[in-house]
């Protein structure tokens, strides 16, 4: 565990834009009354300037190069109008329709995706064991909720130790040969529904413990939690993406205007003494 410890009047380790707003917000909070949902690839995830570091990263570094081409037109089509905000909910479900049926025409092997997956290093990112083992011992409710793969997911925080109470995420099926052969159409998370309103047992956990603690990696990461009061909404950043005065300003405003209320710098362990400190207060 991570040996400082937090102050909401210091608020080491974070960033934020309206100091005063982040202390009055967590005195409302504690132990008892929080759950975490975070993101995984690239916030619970390490990542590298140079590789793509994510459970759809070491899967498509199995697909053929006519696969890959169809995978970019397609990104070519739909990216655009999802990052103007434009993106229908009929476009999304086509898109990962589209992408995740490569796999099965292409019979790509789910054993030779874990292999990548290991193969590329793909860990949690430093405070990401101890975020988990904080969240369990105190008895506050975590949730991944993924645009990646379950199955990656599952591998990875079974060998770390990490233990959240829900995973949301897209869930490969396989033959006995280890052949995908095609996904479980009920864990499909995309653009339109990676948010906690549309998943029961989500809002079940919310009615329970209302308050909740939000880490992304994206804009869009924002918005997986509704509310504004009962939500602190933590943006994670690396170094190596805001490498000067200018990106750092950069990426910090698009941070506010998101709706997100605190910026880390890397590793999670700043959020790890957030929530040694919600405990202390039961």
């Amino acid at each position: 565990m991570a040996q400082d410890t937090f102050d909401p009047n210091q608020l080491k380790g974070f960033i934020a834009h309206d100091p005063a707003a982040v202390k009055a917000k967590l005195l409302k909070f504690d132990a008892r009354n929080t759950h975490l949902v975070a993101d995984w690839d690239r916030t619970l995830t390490a990542t590298s300037r140079h590789l793509d570091i994510t459970s759809w990263g070491a899967a498509q570094n199995l697909l053929p190069p006519k696969a890959l081409e169809i995978e970019k037109r397609m990104n070519k089509q739909f990216l655009p109008k999802e990052r103007a905000g434009k993106l229908t909910k009929e476009e999304a479900v086509e898109w990962w329709h589209g992408s995740l049926s490569l796999y099965v025409k292409y019979r790509t092997n789910i054993h030779d995706i874990e292999r990548a997956v290991k193969e590329i290093g793909l860990r949690p990112r430093q405070g990401a064991v101890a975020l988990f083992a904080i969240c369990n011992y105190v008895g506050m409710p975590t949730v991944i909720l993924s645009a990646g793969i379950r199955n990656v997911i599952e591998w990875v925080i079974n060998k770390y130790g990490m233990k959240p109470t829900v995973i949301l995420a897209t869930e490969l099926q396989a033959d006995n040969t280890g052949r995908i052969t095609s996904w479980d159409e009920a864990t499909l998370v995309h653009y339109f529904n990676k948010h906690e309103a549309g998943h029961g047992e989500l809002s079940a956990i919310r009615k329970r413990q209302p308050h909740a603690l939000l880490l992304g990696d994206t804009i869009e990461d924002a918005n997986m939690v509704e509310g504004k009061d009962d939500v602190l909404r933590i943006r994670i950043c690396d170094s190596y993406a805001c490498s000067n005065k200018e990106d750092m300003a950069d990426f910090q405003k698009a941070s506010f205007a998101a709706g997100y209320d605190l910026v880390v710098m890397d590793d999670l362990n700043p959020i790890v003494n957030l929530i040694n400190w919600l405990a202390a207060k039961r």
